[in-house]
Formats: C-alpha cells, structure tokens, sequence
C-alpha cells in the first residue's frame, strides 16, 4: 500500500514535466538535410519549421504563431538511412502548439507538405 503513494516533490516534478511538455509538438516526415555541418542542418530545420507553421496559418487571421514562438528544434532519435528522424519543437506556451494542431487540416492540401505529420507531446 505505501508503494501507491507519491511524495508531495515527485506530484510537483511530475506536473512541472507534463506542464513542459504541453509545449513540444512532434512533427514527422520532413526531410533531413543533406549538409555534413551541424549548425548548416539545425538552420534548415528552423526554417522547415517556419515554413510549415507559415503554410499552416496561412490565411487564418486568429492564429498567433510566429518564428518568435519557436524556442528549440531537434531531431529525435538515431539517424538512418530508411527515413527522417522526427522534429521535437518547442514553443513558448501550450496554446501554440494548439493554434498549430488546430489547423492541421490546412496542410493536407498542401503540396510541399503533405506527407507531414504532427502532434502534441503529452
């Protein structure tokens, strides 16, 4: 019975971690740079991901996501040959990712971005 029980810290270190997370969103399927520099990819990976926020708001006056809301993009996971690592983006609060999330219909009408996947990280 006392294993069922958690400590007033790990209830407050397990909500700050899930707090944290509610501002990460995933996105799948965009293609890896082919440069052999690590800041020349991490700068084609930012601006993947602004070009793809900018496709998915484009024309949507309430949503409010901007380059500036972006604070972090990495790629997760082992790099392989057989497909793109996932993009891990983090941004400035919780309802930006759910700005970006509603309007993920936008994007399958989009050539460029088609193929992509996203969600929240929860």
């Amino acid at each position: 019975m006392k294993d069922s029980l958690i400590s007033p810290e790990a209830l407050v270190a397990k909500i700050n971690d899930s707090d944290s997370r509610s501002n990460n969103l995933m996105i799948y399927n965009f293609k890896e740079s082919d440069s052999t520099r690590g800041e020349e990819r991490k700068r084609d990976d930012v601006g993947m991901v602004n070009a793809f926020i900018n496709e998915l708001t484009n024309g949507v006056s309430d949503v409010d996501v901007t380059s500036n809301d972006i604070f972090k993009v990495l790629r997760v996971g082992k790099s392989t040959l057989d497909h793109p690592r996932p993009l891990k983006v983090v941004t400035s609060s919780a309802s930006k990712v759910k700005n970006v999330l509603k309007n993920k219909a936008n994007i399958k009408n989009s050539g460029r971005f088609s193929t992509v996947r996203h969600n929240k990280i929860c």
